[in-house]
């Protein structure tokens, strides 16, 4: 009843609410379930999601999520850095430290985007599975050592860059 409304019940069907004061009002009943089955598939990889708080993300996410929403992270991409945060903060304009061959990944935007700064930072984002904007694609990004890939949900490539050199 996460999802329910403070309304007396006055039904004897037997999908009724278990509690006394609360119904299911609103017909978003499909929605909640699949949110929480959602849930319970993602609490099954936890030890391989690595998930950045963006906009929507409220509290309530974190308590039934058995990983952390963080803000930002640096991590290990072959021999070079990203660094992941949602973009509202830090983004192309405005990035922490990095090196010639780092990787700022943000999604801010929901735009997939793919481009090297002067200074030899790429700037990633790799758009949304499901708010696309800007009439983009609904995507994803895949990092493997030197190659970002950003793809659709159809799994064709629609971005992609493979950098040779990270001397620093």
């Amino acid at each position: 009843d996460i999802d329910a409304h403070p309304i007396e019940e006055k039904t004897d069907i037997p999908y009724k609410s278990k509690n006394i004061g609360v119904m299911h009002a609103c017909g978003h009943d499909i929605h909640a379930a699949c949110l929480l089955y959602a849930g319970i598939i993602l609490n099954e990889m936890k030890d391989k999601i690595i998930a950045i708080h963006g906009n929507c993300d409220s509290e309530v996410d974190e308590m039934v999520l058995k990983f952390p929403l963080v803000n930002s992270m640096f991590i290990g991409v072959g021999n070079r850095r990203a660094f992941l945060t949602h973009g509202h903060i830090y983004n192309e304009a405005f990035h922490p430290n990095l090196s010639k061959g780092d990787i700022l990944i943000h999604g801010h935007f929901h735009i997939p985007w793919l481009f090297d700064l002067e200074d030899g930072v790429t700037i990633a984002s790799p758009g949304s599975i499901s708010i696309p904007k800007n009439g983009s694609s609904n995507s994803y990004m895949i990092i493997d050592n030197d190659k970002i890939d950003i793809k659709n949900l159809d799994g064709e490539s629609i971005l992609n860059s493979i950098r040779r050199e990270y001397n620093q």
